[in-house]
């Protein structure tokens, strides 16, 4: 009993110093991609973005199913890779793609890190934050800090 309550308040004056990091956190995502192809289609091409590898986060594509050629290829702008499929002429309605990510995510500190750049606070139109994405995003980091 001793060993519990000494064990307990150990943890709380490490959390109490601010000397408590947290820790990584791991999940592996499948992702599907469904494309209706169009009748009489001649050739389809598709990108999937890979999520990037920073200094917070590491990516591993652990599998691809697909049924049609594909290869990775990077973005010439950002850098950020992205699986490239190309079909010719396929018989099929709908292509399939299955993909398997290990995703691992390290706790950011900001107040250590650069500042960021003017191109990385620009709008670009792209992120839709509303009522549903706040919702999700309390759920999925509640007590994380």
């Amino acid at each position: 009993m001793l060993l519990g309550v000494v064990c307990a308040a150990a943890v709380l004056v490490a959390y109490s110093n601010g000397t408590h990091q947290p820790r990584p956190r791991t999940v592996e995502l499948d992702e599907t991609v469904l494309v209706a192809v169009p009748v009489h289609a001649g050739e389809i091409h598709l990108w999937i973005p890979k999520p990037p590898n920073l200094g917070e986060q590491s990516v591993k594509l652990l599998e691809v199913q697909s049924p049609v050629p594909y290869r990775m290829t990077a973005d010439p702008e950002f850098g950020n890779e992205t699986l490239f499929l190309r079909a010719r002429e396929p018989r099929a309605r709908i292509i399939e793609v299955r993909l398997r990510y290990r995703i691992t995510r390290k706790p950011q500190d900001i107040s250590k890190g650069e500042a960021p750049s003017a191109a990385d606070l620009e709008p670009r139109g792209l992120l839709a934050i509303n009522d549903e994405i706040r919702r999700i995003s309390r759920e999925q980091t509640e007590g994380l800090l």
